[in-house]
């Protein structure tokens, strides 16, 4: 990894499983200057959860947020910024404020598509679309949990791609 360029970029399963919302996430990560670098799409397991989330062990979230984190598929990305030297930072401000109503109070004069993307999208605290680290010592940690899943990304695009059953035009 590249210190400062690189993050790590996690969309939650309740975007995964939103082929229209995985597709706007990528194109706004795509138009924030991020390369994909590495990427998996993974189920974690409860224990591969409570890893990534050990910081926040003992808070009263804490055993929701790994149940929803272990209830579907994952996206992991290691993202690299072509725009700033402080990937972290440029990642987490795409995303807001991870408190859905301080989200809301934050941003409520700025036009809905000029928003962060948790402010669009987001259903809950927990479920809030997506996980920044917010530290190059948590990117490293958080990193090691998707290590053995992670592959090289050629065209970021096929990340983001509707499938074709959404593009279909048929109406039976």
């Amino acid at each position: 990894m590249v210190p400062g360029r690189q993050t790590l970029a996690i969309i939650k399963p309740d975007a995964v499983s939103h082929p229209i919302l995985l597709k706007h996430i990528g194109e706004a990560i795509i138009a924030k200057g991020f390369l994909v670098k590495r990427a998996c799409r993974v189920r974690l397991t409860l224990a591969e959860a409570k890893e990534l989330y050990s910081v926040h062990l003992g808070k009263f979230f804490y055993e929701r947020l790994v149940r929803h984190m272990a209830s579907g598929p994952v996206l992991a990305m290691q993202l690299e910024s072509t725009t700033t030297s402080d990937a972290i930072a440029a990642w987490r401000a795409l995303l807001g404020p991870s408190k859905l109503y301080a989200n809301l109070i934050a941003h409520s004069t700025i036009p809905i598509d000029q928003r962060p993307l948790r402010q669009q999208f987001a259903l809950s605290d927990t479920r809030n679309m997506a996980h920044g680290s917010d530290s190059p010592d948590e990117v490293t940690r958080e990193m090691a949990v998707f290590e053995p899943y992670l592959q090289p990304v050629t065209d970021q695009s096929q990340l983001f791609r509707l499938p074709p059953s959404i593009l279909s035009t048929d109406t039976d």
